[in-house]
């Protein structure tokens, strides 16, 4: 390795070590921001621009963003790499990102995509019983990220809800995720299919030991932390997220659906879905594990006749209470429940 990269990487490796160690970064996520830091630096040095942290300027950054932007890359994916990016250069001493005051467009995706509520139901036939039909059903039918699915070990799934490891600082936040009422039933035909998985792989561990020359004692089987698994021969592990995605677009063709299908469009049709049933809101920023209302608006693309809908509902509310207000027969308010104890 040449002592300039040498010396970047040593950098990074620097700023990854404080962050773990302050535990502002799990040792997976810690793993995947050097990922990310190495890629941009030499993106910059691919360029012939500056790629140490003291040296990366405005030039620097905005090569970055126009080299995302141009990808098409969604804003929510771009500010989140400026915000590692951001981290690792005022650790060094490089304030760049934040003194530039990048202003963010509210949607830059090109490729926003969602399944009509036809394209849904096909997805949910065509998913085969077992792994297939429970990773639709947490991605489609409960709005799972794929990094949540994966993450989702034994232990995650309580009575009735799971628990959910989702995105976020430090390692990622946690939440619960209420079952559908077909939930319980997916989950017994993937648990039936899952200890098939491990009794295979555990006759295939020892018939490997039993070929060899046994010189040491048989190690133990080790079951994997990942409750969605995959069997190949002795080998018996949770998925990837390029795994996870190929499951998605398998069922997606065997469903008929002529184009790429992922995470975010199952995410995206869910929630719209529930929308469209009359599901409040705020339950569905709940279930999507978002921190704001915004972002969920903005995550299901509510149309212009959708909105025109919504307020039709309001107006057609609003003249109801004036009715009420005629006849005198007003309902009282509502006492809130977190109101706090009468003084």
């Amino acid at each position: 390795m040449p002592p300039s990269e040498r010396y970047i990487q040593l950098r990074i490796q620097e700023y990854i070590d404080h962050k773990t160690k302050r535990r502002r970064l799990s040792q997976e996520n810690g793993k995947r921001y050097a990922k990310h830091i190495t890629r941009f630096t030499n993106m910059l040095r691919d360029a012939g621009l500056s790629y140490t942290p003291k040296r990366i300027g405005e030039r620097e950054i905005d090569h970055l963003l126009t080299t995302w932007t141009a990808s098409g890359m969604d804003t929510d994916t771009q500010q989140w790499y400026c915000s590692i990016l951001s981290g690792y250069l005022r650790f060094h001493g490089n304030d760049i990102i934040r003194s530039m005051e990048i202003g963010w467009p509210a949607e830059t995706r090109t490729n926003v995509d969602w399944l009509s509520p036809a394209e849904a139901i096909r997805m949910y036939r065509a998913a085969l019983p077992g792994v297939e039909r429970l990773v639709i059903h947490l991605e489609l039918r409960l709005w799972l990220r794929r990094i949540e699915v994966r993450r989702l070990t034994p232990r995650d799934v309580l009575d009735g809800m799971f628990l959910v490891h989702g995105k976020g600082k430090g390692g990622g936040k946690w939440r619960y995720r209420a079952f559908a009422p077909d939930t319980m039933a997916v989950i017994m035909e993937y648990e039936q299919q899952r200890e098939e998985m491990l009794e295979r792989g555990r006759a295939a561990h020892e018939n490997s030991w039993k070929r060899g020359k046994r010189q040491r004692p048989m190690e133990p089987f080790r079951e994997p932390e990942a409750w969605i698994i995959y069997q190949k021969g002795k080998r018996v592990q949770g998925y990837s997220d390029t795994g996870i995605d190929d499951l998605v677009q398998r069922v997606a063709d065997r469903a008929g659906i002529g184009r790429k299908i992922g995470n975010h469009t199952l995410r995206r049709t869910g929630a719209r879905l529930a929308k469209r049933a009359g599901v409040d809101i705020d339950i569905i920023k709940e279930g999507l594990g978002h921190e704001r209302r915004e972002q969920t608006y903005r995550y299901l693309g509510l149309t212009v006749d959708e909105q025109s809908q919504g307020e039709e509902l309001v107006t057609s509310y609003l003249q109801q209470i004036e009715e009420q207000m005629e006849n005198g027969t007003v309902e009282a308010p509502s006492v809130r429940i977190n109101a706090g104890a009468p003084r």
